[in-house]
């Protein structure tokens, strides 16, 4: 998870959880959490974005899927040189990898603390502090930090990108977004809808779903980038290109780094930002 602000107890904590879209691929250092957290002194935001991070990766980052670990041995000391490689595993599926992982991301295993690793395209455990060595004869669950730390935020759900394709992508995103929401426990939530696709059956089917499942939980950006995104980015005069996009169902080029029909540039993650702040 990214800091935006310093933790407070006295501030609205909001946790913003995706993929490279919350994580701000293509803003050039402009991402939506941080737009959100300079509209309002009060807030405390955490980004919790990582690129190539499907539904299913992003259910287990917060705890709705168990992320089992199987069995090995925590060392005594707490350096990387003696981090374990470990073997992790969602239920009884084959062995995955997060690749994602760019920093130390903070994890308990078995009661220990530590954190999850990638390196040299393998998942390590690195213990937070030394102490007795711990072996495991079966599989743990492994907590993320989201899961241990920020359960009762406020969620901001952004999930979708990189789910398959049609047919096949909406019974998974369905399914996953209603475990991670149901696993909150609370109403304090957004779900974002799907933003890179053109105007279809599939984008259609995805509204009704979402709205008639979370009603004024639902944010659909897609629409808004559509009718409002480019005035409120102060574009008062839409290029050839945007007029073409948009007629199309897709976000103008004007909010999207060239070339990038996935992601929003600095003025698209603004203006999404702050939409969501007002929402």
């Amino acid at each position: 998870a990214s800091r935006i602000d310093q933790i407070d107890g006295s501030k609205i904590r909001i946790s913003c959880v995706g993929d490279s879209i919350t994580d701000g691929v293509g803003g050039n250092g402009t991402d939506y959490p941080s737009i959100i957290a300079g509209e309002d002194n009060n807030l405390d935001v955490f980004k919790f974005g990582y690129p190539s991070e499907d539904s299913l990766y992003i259910s287990a980052m917060c705890g709705a899927t168990a992320l089992y670990v199987d069995p090995f041995t925590i060392p005594t000391t707490n350096t990387l040189a003696t981090a374990p490689t470990i073997t992790l595993r969602m239920a009884n599926k084959a062995a995955l990898t997060l690749d994602h992982i760019s920093a130390q991301n903070q994890c308990t295993v078995g009661g220990i603390e530590g954190y999850l690793l990638y390196v040299d395209g393998v998942n390590k455990f690195q213990r937070a502090k030394s102490g007795d060595a711990v072996t495991f004869d079966r599989p743990q669950i492994l907590l993320q930090n989201y899961e241990m730390r920020h359960k009762e935020d406020i969620l901001i759900l952004w999930a979708g990108t990189n789910d398959p394709s049609i047919p096949d992508m909406n019974a998974t995103l369905f399914y996953q977004i209603d475990t991670i929401i149901k696993n909150l426990q609370h109403k304090k939530y957004l779900v974002v809808g799907v933003m890179n696709t053109e105007k279809s059956t599939n984008i259609d089917n995805v509204t009704i779903y979402y709205r008639r499942c979370y009603g004024n939980h639902y944010v659909n950006i897609r629409q808004y980038l559509l009718d409002y995104g480019l005035a409120d980015a102060g574009i008062t005069t839409p290029s050839e290109q945007d007029q073409i996009d948009i007629s199309n169902g897709m976000v103008p080029q004007s909010l999207r780094p060239e070339g990038d029909s996935y992601h929003l540039n600095a003025a698209g993650y603004t203006v999404v930002g702050k939409y969501l702040y007002k929402y």
